[in-house]
């Protein structure tokens, strides 16, 4: 049956119809995560109102995990998850205390993740395999293009001055709970696209059962590669989400010690560390500014990467492997080399495994048969959203104290993914069968 499918979407050729699922797709996907990395630079707008703390910071920056179970099919799964999560995001935006924020966003975006799954997989079901590689890492562009909407969003809004007293809820409304309003907005709308395109009708009733589906990916022959995948997903989205989430403070201690030339990457953020997470300096406009510039370049640069690497999407094996090379020595050095602007490279290139979620999800459609594919990105992406919420945690509790150490042992850790990714398919034998040879 799963040979069937490849060749009747290999037979019936590529089309515009396949470019507008594309587009549907990564605009759904793209509201999605901005959702959920929104609050990486909403959190230290919103921590005079709320009186937040580093660890607290922590938990609202994370990216929660959640998965919908599909038992209805694509679509209404889509729509169901993309409405409940701009709801919720909605009344999150008038959040009085850090309690309510906390679980008003963790029970939105379990909703909002299942749209960036079920996206991932209705694209790699819908394109035929010549194709679907490249439209997967064009999809993960609009993934890394939301940080750049939401730092310009940010930068609009935030330079706001307003103060409305809201008796009724004992808390005032300011420029990032309109922030937080009109992020949640962007996903309501990219909800209503998908009631009304074609491009998302599917058949109804994909699965009959959620454990029925779970089950299997955990026995033999999928086990293996469900325990491969799943390190894989988590290794490269918590090592770009983790430090994307301190990426705001480290910054701002960074350019605060920037005349400190004999000091490495650590000591720099360190020495003002404590100070970021303080009420005064973290609701000051000026640091806001240098973390949102800071923002829009980082995301501007992560684009265009990742385009520049879906046009080696026949290579993707090789792209996974090198990408995470870079990322692993670069969490090696960025504490050894004291120049300022090295360092600092160094740290961002760390983050460059975000461009391999798409890259790792496409292979989730190529090995698992058509009725696990959902649910295993699914449970997959969910795996790698704990490890980002574990590993916010870890390092927001050991940079202080064991700075240099966090880095070395993150280094670890996408070693070992290197050593993962070794044992894929080859790039070779996937070429050979998509040209037929």
């Amino acid at each position: 049956m799963e040979v069937q499918l490849e060749e009747a979407l290999d037979l019936v050729g590529h089309s515009r119809h396949n470019v507008l699922i594309l587009i549907v797709s990564s605009t759904v996907h793209l509201a999605a995560v901005l959702d959920l990395l929104g609050f990486c630079v909403l959190v230290p707008a919103a921590s005079c109102d709320l009186k937040l703390d580093l660890m607290e910071i922590g938990y609202l920056s994370a990216l929660p995990w959640g998965y919908y179970a599909d038992t209805q099919g694509r679509r209404k799964a889509i729509i169901v998850s993309t409405i409940v999560g701009s709801a919720l995001a909605i009344v999150t935006s008038f959040s009085s205390s850090f309690e309510m924020m906390l679980i008003l966003k963790l029970i939105g975006c379990s909703f909002s993740t299942a749209s960036i799954t079920l996206t991932i997989t209705y694209l790699g079901e819908c394109t035929g395999s010549r194709h679907r590689n490249k439209y997967i890492f064009i999809m993960n562009s609009f993934n890394l293009a939301s940080d750049f909407t939401c730092y310009a969003l940010a930068y609009g809004i935030l330079r706001l001055e307003f103060n409305i007293a809201i008796p009724w809820l004992s808390t005032t409304y300011r420029p990032w709970r309109l922030l937080a309003l009109v992020m949640a907005l962007m996903l309501a709308l990219r909800s209503l696209m998908t009631i009304d395109h074609v491009a998302l009708r599917v058949k109804p009733t994909f699965w009959s059962s959620v454990v029925a589906q779970t089950i299997p990916i955990f026995k033999p022959p999928l086990v293996l590669k469900t325990l491969q995948l799943f390190f894989l997903m988590s290794v490269c989205l918590s090592t770009n989400n983790v430090f994307f989430m301190w990426f705001p403070t480290m910054v701002n201690s960074f350019y605060s010690s920037m005349s400190d030339t004999q000091s490495g990457f650590c000591e720099k953020i360190i020495s003002n560390l404590t100070n970021e997470i303080s009420e005064d300096v973290i609701c000051d406009d000026t640091v806001a500014n240098n973390t949102i510039y800071s923002g829009m370049a980082f995301s501007v640069f992560f684009t265009l990467v990742n385009f520049l690497t879906s046009r080696l999407a026949k290579w993707r094996k090789i792209v996974l492997l090198s990408t995470l090379t870079i990322s692993g020595i670069s969490a090696v050095l960025v504490d050894i080399i004291h120049q300022p602007v090295v360092s600092m490279m160094l740290f961002i290139f760390i983050q460059l495994s975000g461009i391999l979620t798409g890259n790792v999800a496409s292979y989730f459609v190529d090995l698992y048969p058509t009725s696990y594919r959902g649910l295993g990105t699914s449970l997959g992406l969910m795996c790698a959203r704990m490890t980002c919420l574990a590993g916010v945690n870890i390092v927001g509790g050991t940079i202080v104290s064991h700075c240099s150490m966090t880095f070395f042992g993150w280094a670890v850790f996408v070693l070992c993914g290197i050593a993962v990714a070794w044992f894929l398919p080859s790039d070779k034998k996937r070429i050979e069968l998509i040209n037929g040879v």
